[in-house]
């Protein structure tokens, strides 16, 4: 028995030597410091190189950016059938290196937000491609969660494999469900009765489409509990936030 244990010991450590070996001789096979960024993108599309990996080989994050950009320019390229002059007009709006604070700020002034006082810089990864109604697509996630890229790519290849997914628009709108207290019962009833009432559906809409140059009325709904009524407005509000 022990001779057995003794052998098995044995074969596990040349098993661990060779393997070692072959890994070894794999990272000396292609110098990755002298290997031109265009050699790289060519390594990564030929599945040589992993995309997610490009940090640890490369030994350089800079660098691994600036590679796994080159490659999602030529991604975008074949996918959109746009020149790559295109693809790297849309990733110009996504900063990785320089930033423009001028024009970052002025950008947001009377838009975004208000009493700024300076910005959170946030990493936005890759997903993809993931398609949708039958159309191939890049999806930009930003995050600060571990391994949240990776799991969400692994969905989107099990999604495009299988075939990719179909969507459709079941409700478009926004809803404001303002709180009416009442005197009495009574009168919440009488509150409901009145928005109810098609005749006054008109008068709503007018009041309700006045307060905003984008939301329209598409539907009232009203509910009594007790001396509460709530009036629920639900509306289109096109390409505003609401």
């Amino acid at each position: 028995m022990q001779r057995h244990f003794g052998a098995l010991r044995q074969a596990r450590r040349w098993l661990h030597w060779g393997f070692g070996q072959s890994r070894q001789n794999a990272s000396i096979a292609v110098n990755f410091a002298t290997t031109s960024d265009a050699e790289l993108v060519e390594l990564v599309e030929q599945k040589k190189l992993p995309l997610h990996q490009l940090e640890k080989e490369l030994g350089n994050c800079s660098r691994a950016v600036e590679i796994r950009r080159m490659v999602l320019k030529r991604e975008m390229s074949r996918l959109k059938a746009k020149s790559t002059a295109a693809a790297a007009d849309a990733l110009q709006r996504l900063p990785h290196r320089d930033f423009d604070y001028d024009e970052f700020y002025a950008s947001i002034h009377g838009t975004n937000c208000e009493n700024v006082i300076g910005y959170v810089p946030i990493p936005v990864g890759m997903c993809g491609p993931l398609v949708v109604d039958g159309q191939p697509v890049i999806v930009p996630l930003a995050t600060t969660e571990g391994a949240l890229v990776a799991s969400t790519n692994r969905g989107c290849r099990a999604v495009t494999q299988a075939g990719g997914t179909r969507t459709v628009i079941l409700k478009d709108g926004m809803t404001r469900a303002p709180l009416l207290r009442c005197r009495s019962l009574v009168e919440a009833f009488a509150v409901q009765q009145w928005v109810q009432d098609p005749g006054n559906q008109q008068q709503l809409k007018q009041a309700f489409d006045g307060t905003s140059r984008f939301s329209r009325l598409r539907d009232v709904k009203v509910h009594v509990a007790g001396r509460n009524v709530f009036v629920r407005f639900a509306g289109h509000c096109g390409d505003a936030m609401g």
